[in-house]
C-alpha cells in the first residue's frame, strides 16, 4: 500500500504564479483603456446632442436650450449619473417645465460631468446655430485616472475635446482626487 502525499511540486507553484502575473499585467492595461473609450464616448454623446440642438434650432427656427440635471426639470452645472435634456423653452424660464417641448432626453453614464460657460447652469442656441451660452463641458470619469476630457465649444457652435490633467482640475474644484 501506497502512502500518497497531497501538494504541490515547485514547478506546479512556479507556473500557476507565472499565469497570476501574466494575467495580471494584461488585465491592468485594458482596465484603462475601457475607461478611457468610456469617457470618449460620453464626450461624443454630449457633442452629439449639442448638434442636435443646433439642427433643431437652425431647422426649426426656434431657442433651443441644452443642460445637465438630476431630476429631469432643474439644469444644473454639475452631475453625476443624471440626465442631458434638450427642449425648446417656450416660456424663457431656462428650466423645464410642463410648458415646454422636451425634445430629447439622454441618460448619461454616472460619472461626474460638469459645464462651465458663461456663468449659466445651461447652453442655449438661437435659431441662426450660434450659442448664446459657450463653453466647456468636463467629463471626468473613475478616479483611478489622472487624465479627464474636456468638450469646448466656440461661440460658433463648433466643438472639439481635449485631454485635461485632473491635478490641475482638481484645484479649480472640479474632478476631485
Amino acid at each position: 500500500m501506497r502512502n500518497h502525499t497531497m501538494g504541490l511540486t515547485l514547478i506546479e507553484l512556479l507556473t500557476t504564479l507565472v499565469i497570476i502575473s501574466v494575467l495580471a499585467l494584461v488585465s491592468m492595461p485594458a482596465t484603462d483603456w475601457i475607461h478611457s473609450n468610456r469617457l470618449k464616448s460620453t464626450i461624443r454623446q454630449l457633442h452629439s446632442e449639442v448638434q442636435l440642438a443646433r439642427t433643431i434650432a437652425i431647422k426649426q427656427q426656434k431657442l433651443i436650450t441644452v443642460c445637465g440635471s438630476i431630476d429631469g426639470t432643474t439644469c444644473t452645472k454639475q452631475w453625476h449619473g443624471g440626465e442631458l435634456l434638450v427642449f425648446h423653452d417656450i416660456n424663457v424660464n431656462r428650466e423645464m417645465d410642463s410648458n415646454d417641448e422636451l425634445i430629447r432626453r439622454v441618460s448619461l453614464p454616472s460619472m461626474d460631468i460638469y459645464w462651465k460657460g458663461s456663468n449659466r447652469r445651461y447652453m442655449r442656441v438661437r435659431a441662426n446655430g450660434i450659442l448664446i451660452e459657450w463653453g466647456k463641458y468636463t467629463v471626468c470619469g473613475n478616479k483611478s485616472t489622472d487624465i479627464a476630457l474636456q468638450l469646448v465649444y466656440n461661440r460658433m457652435g463648433r466643438g472639439y475635446s481635449i485631454p485635461v490633467d485632473r491635478a490641475s482640475l482638481n484645484q479649480q474644484g472640479l474632478c476631485q482626487l
